[in-house]
């Protein structure tokens, strides 16, 4: 959806273009790496730990999304809109990666499995 919205940008007459993928981007987003963090705290963490790591990760999530609304000027002034979009979409791509090569599959395994399975043991 970056990308798209990067090509939308890049010609000039391509409003529709630009609308329908802001649109596919919101949905991706949604469906996708957005709601990682809140998904993540409920299989990872023991309940003893999910409140502190849901207060961390909301966190990191409202750090992540203020440091695009800050980026996104200074970025559009140095390397264009399409830049920036291609840019953006380069660091949910890479967010993606890391998530399907570092992120254990939890499903059909209990809590106590999936603890099992994340603990460091010596």
């Amino acid at each position: 959806a970056s990308i798209l919205l990067a090509v939308a940008f890049y010609l000039p007459s391509a409003h529709t273009l630009a609308v329908l993928a802001c649109c596919l981007y919101i949905i991706a987003f949604n469906c996708g790496v957005g709601p990682l963090p809140w998904l993540l705290n409920a299989e990872l963490f023991p309940e003893y730990a999910r409140a502190m790591s849901g207060s961390f990760m909301s966190l990191i999530g409202w750090l992540c999304s203020y440091t695009v609304i800050a980026s996104f000027e200074a970025l559009t002034s140095r390397i264009g809109t399409s830049g920036t979009f291609v840019a953006y979409g380069a660091v949910c791509a890479c967010a993606s990666l890391f998530a399907f090569i570092f992120l254990p599959e939890t499903r059909g395994r209990s809590s106590a499995e999936i603890l099992d399975l994340l603990t460091v043991t010596n």
